[in-house]
């Protein structure tokens, strides 16, 4: 297998790995909103929520590191890819149907987090109890939408 090949292979493990812990995000932001619509005391929805945030923060530092690593390889056999486009059309083909994968998933992490917010408006709006220390989730959908905005 040539360098071109293992790099290509490299991509798509990166690419999983990076879906993978999309996924979680995913998961997490889900659960929240679960947290945010129970009938759960404020200071315990607080506390759950801000330990999923936390939790949230490493996938997302994790993502970043993906990208960037991915990014890295990318950029050293880019000229061979515009080269050999047409011999690894198929793979080629297959790795930007999973990046268009991942865009879709992070559409949805989006969605979902203005969701949550929404609902920890509504529930702030209710309670007035509640003090799910907004400034460190606005941290990190800022800290995710810096990461998207990067590709």
């Amino acid at each position: 297998m040539d360098n071109f090949e293992t790099q290509l292979k490299l991509l798509f493990e990166i690419l999983v790995k990076k879906k993978q812990a999309l996924t979680q995000i995913l998961t997490i932001s889900e659960n929240q909103e679960t947290i945010l619509v129970s009938k759960m005391e404020p200071d315990e929805i607080s506390s759950f929520f801000v330990a999923m945030n936390d939790e949230k923060q490493g996938l997302i530092d994790e993502v970043i590191k993906t990208d960037d690593l991915f990014q890295s390889i990318f950029d050293g056999v880019k000229a061979v890819f515009e080269e050999k486009a047409k011999e690894f059309k198929p793979r080629v083909s297959a790795l930007q149907d999973e990046i268009k994968a991942l865009i879709e998933m992070d559409t949805k992490i989006r969605l979902q987090e203005e969701k949550n917010k929404s609902q920890l408006a509504r529930l702030n709006r209710t309670t007035r109890k509640i003090d799910l220390s907004q400034a460190a989730k606005d941290y990190v959908l800022k800290q995710y939408e810096k990461n998207a905005n990067m590709k």
